[in-house]
């Protein structure tokens, strides 16, 4: 966290938020509080309920320790694809936090961006788009109908 850097190079200034004005970014700060990180878990859990028709509750423990996801036999096939997205818009607020133009703010549309290249990375390193299965494939297609991309096929 930004708060751990500016302890490990002695410079209180490096603590800071770099998507808000939070003097002291810690990890509850970095992964929930910051209102970049609750407009990055409002879109995964529009992305996750128009795809699956689940709402994940955003709480810490959810957010860093993966408790308290939907469970019962509906849910057991989707918990590795809610794991694995969870886990993609976590590293997400993380390369945001400590990206290279960390002082420049990011627009809606680059924001948006990211969040669909993180899910897409997710989707694309668990399979090859040809074999998704259908849990990946339905959150594919859903990515793609919102943010207007679309993978180009083509034929031989």
């Amino acid at each position: 966290t930004p708060r751990k850097q500016s302890c490990r190079l002695r410079d209180p200034d490096a603590a800071a938020c770099k998507l808000c004005d939070e003097p002291s970014s810690n990890t509850m700060h970095m992964y929930i509080e910051c209102p970049a990180a609750v407009k990055l878990w409002k879109l995964y859990n529009q992305t996750i309920k128009s795809s699956f028709g689940v709402t994940v509750n955003i709480s810490p423990e959810t957010i860093l320790f993966h408790q308290y996801l939907p469970t019962g036999p509906k849910f057991r096939r989707i918990s590795k694809v809610l794991t694995d997205t969870m886990l993609s818009i976590k590293k997400l607020i993380q390369n945001l936090n400590f990206r290279n133009n960390a002082d420049n703010v990011i627009t809606d549309h680059e924001f948006r961006a990211t969040f669909y290249n993180s899910m897409m990375e997710t989707i694309f390193s668990n399979k090859a788009i040809n074999r998704l299965d259908d849990l990946y494939h339905i959150l594919y297609q859903h990515l793609s109908n919102s943010y207007g991309y679309r993978k180009k096929i083509e034929y031989f």
